[in-house]
């Protein structure tokens, strides 16, 4: 038998470059890159130039090519891809940044689209996936950068909750100025999410979404999920 190295190259243009966007998409099917490519996303946190870091395996470090060109400063590129966050207290607040008041906090849930104070209160470990997703979604909006990359976006989640989702997320990451690219395999959410731009990695193309200026999808404003009549009062 021939000892063949096998490998797979990803070809593809992200509209990174134009820093005019704030939210990208990244969908196609399972194994056709995705995770891949936002990995390997990177940002200059002194002048918040982005890309995607072109020797994959390297393990040098990859300074940012703006600002040597610029005055020969070279500044670190770091990775904007959300990992897992460390959950540790038996109240999921008491995980967020120490500096912040209980009130920022349970703003920012509200404004991702989770308003549920008896729920504020539990463990990470005792919501549900849904609710895991916007709780990472809300504390990586107060982390100190500029970038945010999120892997697995909706995905583990009930398809009319996820449209719901993405489109809170959507209004409350224009809200903190940060750049948000999702990473998914579902194109339901896309006109939910509302994104400046989207590419395919199932096709390898990018297409603009959202024309510079125009407001957020008006057609979903005041859009809510069907609801059956009150229980009265439930105690939890």
């Amino acid at each position: 038998m021939l000892d063949v190295k096998l490998e797979k190259r990803i070809h593809g243009i992200l509209p990174l470059k134009d820093e005019s966007w704030q939210i990208v998409v990244i969908v196609g099917r399972s194994g056709s890159g995705k995770t891949t490519i936002a990995k390997n996303i990177v940002y200059c946190p002194r002048c918040g130039y982005i890309t995607v870091r072109p020797d994959l395996d390297a393990e040098a470090s990859f300074f940012c090519e703006k600002c040597i060109k610029k005055d020969g400063f070279q500044s670190l590129m770091v990775s904007g891809y959300i990992g897992n966050f460390e959950y540790t207290h038996k109240c999921f607040l008491d995980d967020f940044p120490q500096e912040l008041e209980t009130g920022e906090i349970t703003k920012m849930l509200c404004s991702v689209g989770f308003a549920s104070p008896p729920d504020w209160l539990k463990s990470y470990d005792c919501l549900s996936q849904g609710e895991k997703m916007r709780v990472d979604i809300a504390r990586a909006l107060y982390l100190n950068q500029n970038l945010i990359v999120f892997d697995e976006f909706t995905s583990v989640v009930d398809r009319e909750i996820a449209k719901v989702s993405a489109y809170a997320i959507s209004k409350a990451v224009r809200r903190s100025q940060k750049k948000f690219i999702a990473v998914t395999c579902h194109y339901d959410v896309l006109d939910w999410l509302d994104p400046d731009w989207d590419f395919s990695t199932d096709i390898m193309e990018s297409e603009r979404k959202k024309e510079l200026g125009r407001p957020l999808n008006l057609k979903f404003i005041g859009a809510a999920l069907h609801c059956g009549k009150y229980f009265c009062n439930i105690i939890i």
